[in-house]
């Protein structure tokens, strides 16, 4: 966070005085229609297709490769801003899926 203020600062230097901590190089407010916008623009350079490409997307799979490391889920709750872990639980049924998912690929009794 530290490296992304001062680098801000150089390219936006009054941006915090008006009150958001991500701006456009013109100094303006990032709006999340931008982001957005971004995000489907270098997916599509990726040529990535048929998958939904949102913030929300990159949200969703940060807390389950959080998870999936190793990451506990009362620190999940925190870093993704949950008041309780009812919001913060429903990525454990993800890691359900891909724990099926792996045991059906690597079961002993299945690959006899």
């Amino acid at each position: 966070m530290f490296k992304y203020l001062s680098r801000r600062e150089k390219i936006v230097p009054n941006d915090i005085d008006e009150g958001f901590f991500f701006s456009t190089r013109q100094g303006t407010a990032l709006l999340p229609r931008n982001v957005l916008r971004k995000i489907v623009l270098i997916g599509k350079k990726a040529g990535i297709e048929g998958k939904r490409l949102s913030p929300h997307t990159f949200r969703h799979t940060f807390a389950k490769q959080y998870l999936m490391a190793g990451g506990d889920l009362f620190s999940l709750q925190q870093i993704m801003g949950h008041a309780t872990l009812i919001s913060t639980r429903k990525y454990i049924s993800l890691l359900t899926e891909d724990i099926q998912k792996k045991h059906r690929q690597f079961s002993p009794l299945d690959n006899l």
